[in-house]
């Protein structure tokens, strides 16, 4: 590997682990995220992390402060609506875009992905099952063979992951765990049958309800 390569190899591995950090709340909203401590952290130069918040920016993940440093950015409700608004419309490509046969290996993950779920769902941890849920959309992003289309889907993810763990304590637990099960059970039917159409009916089906429910949840919370 060359040292440009390694170079970029370097900052997108701090760059993964930031944002995986941020959509789990493990870094929550106004957290300072000061170069030394990272690049102390990760045993590296302030370069490569300069480039993994520089991605961040981008994704709406983190801002830059007026008087200089960089924080996690806050999570505003009611513009999120828009966002799930697009991961919805763009679920409409999904179709035209799946591999078929699928990568090899996705369904055992999303297999082990479900097991761990309802292992770990009597601990009742937000986090953790937002984890499993990011792994869940991993695991379905690499069955999209259109790359422009899979970072988007990724960024536009990421930028709503941790609105769900967020209002996750408000709502029924029990219930959030059926309906995030009956997800995978479906996408796995999806991609067992080989069906791209039935993928993207499942995905546009659950991500309307998804909408819905967060649309009962912010007009209650306004109230």
């Amino acid at each position: 590997m060359s040292k440009e390569a390694e170079k970029r190899f370097t900052a997108d591995r701090i760059y993964e682990q930031l944002r995986d950090r941020i959509c789990i709340l493990e870094l929550p909203p106004g957290t300072p995220l000061r170069e030394q401590a990272i690049a102390e952290e990760f045993g590296v130069s302030r370069t490569p992390v300069r480039e993994a918040l520089t991605k961040l920016r981008i994704d709406g993940l983190v801002t830059r402060q007026p008087g200089g440093g960089t924080s996690v950015s806050g999570v505003d409700l009611k513009s999120m609506r828009d966002v799930y608004s697009l991961r919805l419309k763009l679920t409409e490509l999904f179709a035209d875009f799946m591999i078929v046969p699928v990568p090899v290996g996705t369904i055992e993950r999303l297999h082990e992905i479900r097991a761990a779920t309802l292992t770990d769902s009597s601990k009742r941890d937000a986090r953790l099952l937002g984890h499993h849920y990011n792994q869940f959309h991993e695991t379905l992003l690499s069955t999209i063979g259109n790359e422009p289309l899979r970072e988007i889907a990724d960024r536009l993810f990421r930028r709503t992951a941790r609105v769900w763990i967020q209002v996750l304590p408000d709502m029924d637990w029990d219930e959030e765990v059926r309906i995030m099960v009956a997800e995978i059970d479906d996408c796995l039917d999806a991609l067992e049958t080989g069906s791209a159409d039935l993928m993207a009916k499942f995905r546009s089906d659950h991500l309307t309800t998804l909408l819905n429910r967060y649309n009962q949840y912010l007009t209650r919370s306004l109230i």
